[in-house]
Order: C-alpha cells, then structure tokens, then sequence
C-alpha cells in the first residue's frame, strides 16, 4: 500500500512540474520588424574597426547606436520598418552619411558604408538609395509587397489578392477561396498581422484581419520559414500595419 502511495504521489507531482512548465513557457509571436547589417569600409575597402555607426528612424526619431567589429562589421536586429539614415564617425577624423535605408519587414538590408579617414579633416562620403534587394543572411523564400508598391499596382483591396503578386502562389479552390501556396491545399496556410496569429483556426481556410487602409507591407513566405512561423505547411502571410510618427498628417482618399 505504501509503495502504490508513493507511486501515486511521484505522478502527481510530475505532472504537477510539467503543467507549470507549459503555464511558464511565455508566447512567441511572428517578426514584425527587420534589420541593417554591413561593413564600414576605408576608400581602399579595407575593413574600419571601431566606427561608431549610428540608425536615425526619420519618421519616428528612432535612434539606435553600436560600434562597428574589428572586421568593420555592424548590425541593427529589430528595426522597425521604414526609411533610415545611417551616420558613421569614427575617433581619426572620418564620417559617412547613407540616406534613404529602407528597411522591410523580415529582411535584412545589406549596407557597405564607405568612409573618407584623414588626419586633421573629417572627410563626408554620402551615398543614396540603399534598397534590399536580395536578404543573403536567410534562407527564406519570401516576397515583401509594400505600400508604395500597392499605391502604383491595380490590385484589390485585399491581402489575398495582394498575394497573387508573389511567385508559387495562385488562387485556391472555388468552394472554399483563399489562395494556394506551391500547390498546398488554402486550409494549410497561417496569416500573422503584427506577430498575432489571426488565422482562422476552425476551418483553417480563413483569418480575421483590418481596414486595408491599415496596413504597411505584406511578407509571403512560400518556403524556408523560421521556426516562429512552424503551425505551417503550407505558406505564410506575415503582414504588419502603419505606425504613428512625430509628424500630424490628414487626408481624404477615394478608391473607384
């Protein structure tokens, strides 16, 4: 009797450490953001070390600072997305300025910063226009389509349609809608509005979502998803909405 007491009470206990476990293990929600990385480099591309490299978020005033590697390294992880400008300076006299860094939303944008040294004059070099083009740092299969994009294209005011505009993704079955990635059946897909899952998890072929006014750039994920987006065997539309600045705005839009 005893020794089945003791049986008993080891279960409960054990269960007891693994319900708290679970309780204590804390949410984790999709990216909502991305990221700067590069190299500070000399005229002559040999690598800076100990730049001080600086992130200024135009819209908001957002300003982030770390100091470049002795490889001339650096990196911004979690950057809201938007425009930036990057300032470098450095102890010998140097300075750079890259004007229009866009950063977008699960990449990373690739920004080598070249930067005049001198000994008794700090020497400008401005470079524009720094664009990720290819995100080298993932294995991801994505397609970002953002706001700009949308405002030139004659696509619905829906996140579905806006889909279609990514290579592998083509419209789903007719009974049940949505829209199929690389051949996956609509009810395998998962749809993330600001790291929150709003997929809808009954049928699956669904998702609560916004305004269409409100978002700010579409991901879609047809492949190599990180381990944030595993509910998935199908693909992903990871999507995030517009964000406040320090600037009142106001305006009226039609859409015919």
């Amino acid at each position: 009797m005893a020794r089945r007491t003791f049986r008993k009470t080891a279960i409960s206990v054990a269960l007891g450490l693994t319900l708290g476990t679970l309780a204590a293990t804390p949410v984790l929600a999709a990216n909502t953001d991305g990221s700067v990385v590069g190299r500070v480099v000399a005229p002559d591309e040999r690598p800076v070390a100990g730049a001080e490299v600086t992130a200024r978020n135009l819209a908001t005033g957002l300003t982030r600072t770390v100091t470049a590697g002795a490889d001339g390294s650096y990196r911004f992880p979690f950057l809201p997305v938007g425009e930036y400008v990057l300032e470098v300076r450095h102890a010998d006299g140097g300075a750079a300025r890259v004007e229009d860094v866009e950063v977008r939303l699960g990449t990373a944008t690739n920004v080598v910063i070249p930067m005049g040294m001198a000994s008794l004059d700090a020497i400008e070099v401005t470079a524009t226009s720094a664009i990720p083009m290819v995100d080298v740092t993932s294995t991801e299969s994505a397609t970002n389509v953002g706001r700009a994009e949308l405002e030139r294209l004659p696509v619905d005011r829906n996140p579905l349609q806006v889909a279609l505009l990514a290579p592998g993704i083509a419209k789903g079955d007719s009974a049940l809608g949505g829209v199929s990635f690389g051949g996956s059946s609509v009810a395998e897909n998962t749809v993330y509005i600001n790291g929150l899952n709003v997929t809808d998890f009954n049928n699956r072929s669904g998702f609560s979502g916004v305004p269409f006014g409100f978002y700010e750039e579409f991901q879609f994920k047809t492949g190599g998803c990180s381990v944030e987006f595993g509910r998935s065997t199908g693909g992903v539309i990871n999507a995030v909405t517009r964000r406040g600045t320090n600037e009142f705005h106001y305006g009226v839009q039609a859409i015919w």
